[in-house]
């Protein structure tokens, strides 16, 4: 494995992912190694295989079905609702799900009703989801990140406008976000069906493995619930490095209790957020009083485990060998996705 040195990861500012839904049929993202991130401290600087993965299982109508078929099996409810927003994208009123995903079961065409669905690319890092979605005709992308991010990525979406990559109607807006502060400053741009303000779908990729670092877990946990309540569906991926800790986090989630980290703060004011500090070891989950609770549906097979050989072939470095930048600090770990929603209203007996 290579070492993280700094002449090295200066070798390495460019990513290229062949992209078939791109006008070009590849993008290429500028990747911005800083000072302090040769020490850890930051990893939206680069491309990460996980995105890639995230990406494929949203721009397929096979995708999309399984999609639909996993919140089926946990809360029919949001899977109609879901179902529902789907059929007014399409500007359809009387067709099935599996027909609204796509109507060949194992089609890999691009699911129509994405490209007028509105879309938060959740912790956006360099922007490659927002950005592929967009270049694929996706006209209401919303990219959001923390304040240090946004100008990488706010260069990588006008170098894919210039490119001619992106059209110029399908550029994403940016938003700065900070975890556990009102999810409110992230939803002007789109109406759910029940006419409130909402993104029809929300993704969020490799960002659990910060959380657990930094010790903010419990802010991470009450942005995702906030937004699994509001949108249509939120769908989450990472590459596996601290299972223990994930799946503790995730129970946490599920069970509606907010997880607090080591960094979380007591109470968020709903003015600002605060900044992301480093603990040694990373911040353990503790128990607060409970939330409202989602359900947390984990996709396996091969909707994830094929989707991540073809993500790892996918996204090279501009090295000469090839490298992926990813490989850089460490061998690809296995990747988890899940899909958070609203946990059913417990029934009520007479």
């Amino acid at each position: 494995m290579a070492s993280f040195d700094e002449e090295y990861v200066k070798k390495c500012l460019t990513a290229t992912l062949p992209w078939e839904h791109s006008p070009n049929g590849v993008l290429r993202f500028e990747q911005e190694p800083r000072e302090h991130d040769l020490h850890g401290d930051n990893t939206g600087w680069c491309v990460w295989e996980c995105s890639n993965v995230l990406l494929r299982a949203v721009s397929s109508s096979i995708g999309w079905q399984n999609i639909l078929r996993a919140a089926s099996e946990c809360t029919p409810t949001q899977a109609e609702r879901l179902a529902g927003i789907m059929k007014m994208q399409n500007n359809v009123t009387n067709s099935s799900s599996e027909e609204l995903a796509g109507e060949d079961r194992c089609s890999a065409a691009f699911p129509a009703w994405l490209r007028t669905a509105s879309i938060c690319d959740f912790s956006a890092g360099v922007g490659l989801v927002g950005i592929a979605l967009a270049s694929a005709g996706c006209t209401a992308v919303t990219a959001s990140d923390i304040a240090c991010q946004l100008p990488l990525l706010r260069s990588n979406i006008s170098a894919s406008i210039v490119s001619e990559d992106v059209a110029a109607d399908c550029e994403p807006s940016v938003a700065e976000y900070w975890w556990g502060t009102p999810v409110t400053s992230l939803l002007p741009h789109s109406t759910s069906p029940a006419g409130a303000p909402a993104f029809d779908v929300v993704l969020a990729s490799d960002i659990l493995f910060i959380a657990l670092r930094d010790g903010v877990t419990g802010s991470l946990a009450s942005s995702l619930r906030s937004l699994a309540h509001t949108c249509g569906a939120v769908l989450m991926a990472w590459e596996e490095r601290l299972p223990d800790q994930e799946q503790e986090w995730l129970q946490a989630l599920q069970d509606g209790h907010a997880c607090r980290g080591a960094n979380d703060p007591q109470g968020v004011d709903g003015t600002r957020g605060v900044p992301l500090q480093k603990v040694e070891g990373g911040g353990a989950c503790t128990s607060s009083p409970p939330l409202e609770p989602v359900v947390v549906k984990e996709f396996t097979g091969d909707m994830v485990t094929l989707q991540q050989a073809e993500a790892i072939d996918g996204v090279q470095g501009s090295l000469e060998d090839g490298t992926l930048v990813g490989d850089l600090f460490w061998e690809p770990p296995p990747i988890r996705m899940v899909l958070i929603l609203p946990a059913p209203p417990p029934e009520t007996h007479p």
